[in-house]
């Protein structure tokens, strides 16, 4: 316990240390400076400068949905009533962690310290959870590789609902439902993920329904799996309602701003080349697969006779099939209900505790299958996407905005090898890639607090 608490403080005191070093000027520019620029933004003119980091202030540490995340904290959802000035946006973010904000009387700084503090504690209690003992300290190493940790730091609400699908992960796990239904409520409060988990629920429910052909046992799981997440709803429309909100579904009317509607994608794109990159990657990479497995497994269902490969029984089996299915359900709703613009993607799904379940236990499942073929299927989807990230009209030159979707090609490498992760290779490689990632994370950090272009 003492280890895992002094890797996460350790952690946070070298990212911290880091992007203090590089607001010297002549560090920065003898260092991180011949890599990348950083923004700065003159009136809304955003453009890339030879600039060292900026210093994190009260004010400054407030940008994009942080503004409204606080808005409610302070004000609750209190608008002007004038449609015009589209002020009742607010309905669009939930309250759990606004009220967690509030109650912790902490400022934006503070509240920083209290998220990565909240995605600790998550991943410490799923790696518990769900991994042998003997790998504990490689997937906490891989957890604070992922390039979207910059999203477990500002504030946001991802660290809310990585807790509280954490809570309810545990709660299915060990069939402490009274657990379940907590964590399932939170998490439905937290963000505006329900539709996407009630489908995912329903439609892995019915997955092994079509083995055990119990009608009754399929209603009953399905009814017992999804109320919380009805209760959790419910809830959010009670508390915005108590502040005037003009209608019950409030928070579904005003995704007309963002012009989330079903129409067909158009054209690729992203608010920002450094989101784009890493959606890229995910959409290729890991929706590809995603798919196929479950075409697959879908397939082996429906074959009599044969050995089924995921159990109902076995609750690893669920985990992994609701984790794949719900990042399925949140590609294809990015896709079709954006035109093709991808802003938000990947923060939806690397910072989901769904990819962390994927991520601790999908290596048992993945390494049945010959590596040859592992490889190829890798190698081809790697390809196809650096391809598609030269030659997409959004696409720009390469440049270090792309680094973050080569980061999850690295990890992604580093978990298919990871039978050799005993080897000074590998470990020498993987503790540089974790330093690369603190200072893709500085400099995600610096662009948000100079209101750069939204990449989350």
């Amino acid at each position: 316990m003492k280890k895992y608490v002094l890797f996460f403080v350790l952690f946070i005191v070298v990212l911290f240390g880091v992007f203090k070093i590089l607001q010297n000027e002549k560090i920065y520019t003898n260092s991180f400076g011949k890599i990348s620029d950083n923004y700065e933004n003159i009136e809304g003119n955003r453009k890339l400068v030879h600039k060292p980091f900026s210093s994190i202030t009260k004010r400054n540490i407030i940008q994009w949905d942080a503004v409204h995340y606080q808005r409610i904290k302070e004000n609750g959802y209190q608008y002007s009533f004038d449609r015009s000035d589209k002020d009742d946006y607010i309905f669009a973010f939930f309250p759990l962690f606004p009220l967690i904000w509030k109650a912790s009387g902490l400022t934006g700084i503070g509240v920083v310290f209290l998220n990565y503090f909240l995605f600790a504690i998550s991943i410490f209690l799923l790696i518990r959870l769900l991994v042998p003992e003997k790998d504990h300290w490689f997937y906490l190493v891989l957890s604070v590789l992922l390039p979207s940790m910059i999203n477990f730091l500002i504030p946001y609400t991802e660290s809310t609902f990585l807790l509280m699908g954490t809570i309810g992960i545990i709660g299915l796990y060990r069939d402490k439902y009274w657990l379940y239904f907590f964590g399932m409520t939170g998490v439905a409060m937290a963000r505006p993920s329900f539709t996407f988990l009630v489908l995912a629920l329903i439609c892995v429910e019915f997955f092994f329904y079509i083995s055990h052909l119990k009608l009754k046992t399929f209603f009953k799981n399905t009814f017992l799996k999804i109320i919380p997440l009805f209760f959790g709803t419910f809830l959010v429309m009670l508390i915005q309602r108590l502040y005037d909100s003009p209608k019950w579904f409030s928070f579904v009317e005003v995704q007309a701003y963002w012009k989330n509607e079903f129409r067909i994608p158009e054209e690729i794109s992203d608010w920002s080349h450094e989101g784009f990159a890493m959606d890229i990657v995910i959409l290729f990479v890991l929706f590809v697969p995603f798919f196929a497995s479950v075409i697959f497994w879908l397939w082996n269902q429906f074959s009599k006779g044969q050995i089924k490969i995921l159990n109902y029984h076995c609750k690893k089996d669920y985990l992994l099939l609701l984790s794949i299915v719900y990042s399925i359900g949140t590609v294809l709703f990015v896709m079709l209900f954006r035109g093709g613009g991808l802003q938000g993607l990947y923060r939806f799904i690397l910072n989901s505790p769904f990819t962390f379940i994927w991520l601790f236990i999908g290596f048992g499942y993945w390494k049945k299958i010959p590596k040859f073929i592992q490889l190829s299927i890798f190698g081809f989807l790697v390809g196809y996407s650096i391809y598609l990230l030269d030659h997409l009209p959004y696409a720009q030159e390469w440049n270090y905005s792309y680094f973050g979707g080569f980061q999850i090609v690295a990890i992604l490498a580093f978990w298919i090898f990871q039978e050799r992760k005993n080897e000074n290779w590998y470990k020498f490689s993987l503790l540089l890639l974790l330093f690369a990632n603190v200072l893709w994370t500085s400099f995600l950090l610096n662009s948000y607090i100079n209101d750069s272009w939204i990449f989350a």
